[in-house]
């Protein structure tokens, strides 16, 4: 197997890495201007690989659940109705949804880096 680094390498990509951006789905943090900022600056830079390491999304602050029950692939809770959503796969995707809905202006930069050509990779 190839490490990240040795496929952007040989693309021969610069490697950025953003982390502990604690994005989450209510204000105060919602739409971090400054984060929005930089993003936008990385998307007029030469076409890279982008890292969004740990806790660029901050799933244990999204205590909120589906207001639908089909929302999910499986019934919500009694316990996810009190401490949020779990970390299966469909609890995630809809963290990220809520969480990117919340933020549009990060979402839109982090769509124009793709749009530009770079590589978007979001790590645990």
């Amino acid at each position: 197997m190839t490490s990240l680094d040795e496929r952007t390498a040989a693309r021969g990509l610069p490697v950025r890495v953003l982390s502990d951006a604690h994005l989450r789905d209510a204000a105060p943090h919602a739409d971090d201007p400054q984060l929005v900022a930089l993003l936008a600056g990385l998307a007029d830079r030469e076409p890279g690989r982008l890292v969004l390491n740990g806790d660029f999304f901050d799933f244990v602050k999204v205590t909120a659940v589906p207001e639908h029950p089909g929302a999910l692939d499986a019934p919500v809770t009694a316990s996810e109705r009190r401490y949020g959503l779990g970390t299966g796969e469909g609890q995630s995707a809809w963290k990220v949804d809520r969480i990117l809905r919340m933020n549009p202006g990060v979402a839109a930069a982090l769509a124009t880096l793709v749009a530009r050509g770079h590589d978007l990779v979001f790590l645990p």
